[in-house]
């Protein structure tokens, strides 16, 4: 419980992939790709966050190397795995799928959550993503 301070967010990389989730039908913005992450609680620092949340979504154990963005009380960091043998499993409540995305070919993975952000995300992480035309449409105008 407690109150929510904002959200802290994975920029899970390995071998130049990136680990994208599938948001599950039941959540908010079902079936968006995003980062794995969620709400920090009451106690908690961002980086706590990050970590807890990468592993209740996927089983993952990371190591969260740096911040690479914060705006508007969004916290996202670089992390990389601190066991490259675990495996994933997803909880099925919050995610039906994941993939390690081709940063520039983000986009082929379908609907991305907040993409405005994950732009500079991205950029900040040394990647650049490979936008469409609807969606440079989008970021210049958010239509």
């Amino acid at each position: 419980g407690g109150v929510m301070n904002g959200s802290a967010w994975a920029f899970v990389e390995e071998m130049d992939l990136v680990l994208m989730i599938q948001r599950s039908p039941g959540t908010s913005r079902p079936l968006q790709w995003c980062l794995p992450g969620g709400g920090i609680k009451n106690d908690e620092l961002p980086e706590e966050a990050c970590a807890r949340e990468v592993r209740e979504e996927t089983g993952l154990t990371v190591r969260v190397r740096r911040e690479l963005l914060s705006e508007s009380g969004k916290h996202y960091f670089h992390c990389t795995l601190r066991n490259k043998e675990e495996l994933i499993e997803l909880a099925m409540r919050e995610c039906v799928q994941y993939h390690w995305a081709e940063p520039r070919d983000l986009l082929k993975l379908g609907e991305i959550m907040d993409l405005r952000i994950l732009v500079k995300v991205f950029a900040e992480a040394g990647h650049s993503i490979r936008l469409t035309e609807d969606a440079q449409r989008f970021l210049q105008t958010g239509i």
